[in-house]
């Protein structure tokens, strides 16, 4: 399959290959298309389905048990390269 991109876009993705945290244009946009396609499974729920799965967690945090975004930040950066490496060797 072949895609056109703007050149906005051609240039990002040669900035996130040049950069080292992609080996290939690919990886970036099949990486692109997973947070879409999550950020639609998101939006598909409904608001109130989506605060009362989301109680627990701002119950958590009211009672200080909460991780600063920073931590959680660096677990994603640590889960995607851990998800990267594994789908190299597969």
């Amino acid at each position: 399959m072949n895609i056109n991109v703007s050149g906005e876009m051609e240039e990002y993705l040669k900035e996130k290959v040049e950069s080292g945290e992609y080996e290939s244009f690919e990886q970036v946009v099949e990486d692109a298309l997973r947070v879409f396609r999550d950020a639609q499974l998101v939006y598909s729920i409904p608001a109130d389905d989506l605060n009362a799965a989301l109680e627990p967690a701002i119950e958590q945090i009211n009672r200080g048990e909460g991780r600063s975004l920073e931590d959680v930040l660096k677990d994603l950066e640590e889960f995607k390269r851990q998800h990267r490496k594994s789908e190299k060797t597969a």
